[in-house]
């Protein structure tokens, strides 16, 4: 802080005549207002005292403000320290997906060397975002908990869209908004419409930040091959989970999670090669409308959902 630029705001001292005039400084709330002090002639001079007692109030009110972000128990600045890095970031999108991959891949997508990939990756594991499992003589990394997944989808969805450079780049987005993985639910277009269709055949109610699912609800799931998982209080079972890329809500927790796997074991959706982008198949087109779904899903596309 420039605490020069601060005491510095005197007050004007004297004017043509010679007689009294005093300026008002404005101090940033919080801090007390000690700058409010008559002048006489042409005197610009506070007394040391006086200046002294101005730079300690702005000295304590400027370290309050450095440690804002944990008042509350909680380093916000230490999410963001993590995340600035755009090689971590791309680690982190690409785990996104809910699938353990090596480091050497991981390095390849993010664009740096294996070493450099390990650095990152051991930052992201000291902060337990990142866990790794070890599959004989290999380690895998995956995210560590839903919650990080959460996380990142929702600073997703209020960060900046990145650059298309090619025809390439922008066949991807459209791939990701249409189906992909958020971490081990269905996301994009296709989770989005399941998520509306469910809400609107009242098989799912909106209850705050999460859904419930109604007796009926899980009577329709299990029809369709859904295994309707039992509430465990250790993951939330039906969150509503913001897409990044619909600004709408798709279902996510334990029940999000059982219908992804009843349609990938199904085939209604299938993995790509790389990424976290899903490809709807044939079968699954032709399941949607037994969902409540129309498709092609722009054409129909419900009234956002009630807010949290």
């Amino acid at each position: 802080m420039n605490y020069l630029g601060t005491v510095g705001a005197l007050p004007a001292c004297g004017d043509e005549a010679g007689g009294w005039r005093q300026r008002a400084f404005a101090a940033p709330k919080g801090m007390p207002s000690t700058f409010h002090k008559p002048c006489r002639g042409g005197s610009a001079l506070l007394s040391l005292a006086d200046s002294l007692s101005a730079l300690k109030a702005s000295v304590e009110y400027d370290e309050s403000m450095r440690h804002e972000s944990t008042t509350q128990g909680v380093d916000l600045s230490a999410v963001g320290a993590l995340l600035a890095d755009p090689a971590r970031a791309a680690i982190l999108a690409a785990l996104l997906g809910g699938m353990a991959l090596p480091a050497g891949e991981l390095a390849r997508i993010a664009g740096v060397t294996p070493s450099t990939a390990s650095i990152h990756l051991a930052r992201l594991l000291a902060a337990g975002w990142v866990v790794v499992e070890r599959r004989g003589r290999h380690r895998y990394y995956r995210l560590g908990s839903a919650e990080v997944a959460t996380v990142l989808e929702q600073i997703a969805w209020v960060a900046p869209p990145s650059p298309v450079r090619s025809l390439r780049g922008r066949q991807q987005i459209d791939a990701l908004r249409l189906a992909r993985s958020c971490y081990d639910h269905l996301a994009g277009q296709v989770g989005v419409a399941l998520t509306d269709a469910l809400v609107e055949r009242e098989a799912l109610r909106v209850e705050g930040s999460d859904f419930a699912l109604t007796s009926a609800g899980a009577t329709f799931l299990r029809e369709r091959g859904v295994v309707v998982p039992v509430p465990t209080g250790r993951r939330a079972f039906a969150r509503r989970c913001l897409d990044w890329s619909e600004r709408r809500d798709h279902v996510a927790g334990a029940l999000g999670a059982a219908i992804f796997v009843a349609w990938e074991t199904q085939g209604w959706v299938a993995r790509r090669e790389r990424g976290r982008a899903l490809r709807l198949t044939p079968v699954g087109v032709a399941q949607l409308p037994t969902w409540g779904v129309t498709w092609p899903l722009e054409e129909t596309r419900p009234a956002p959902i009630a807010a949290r």
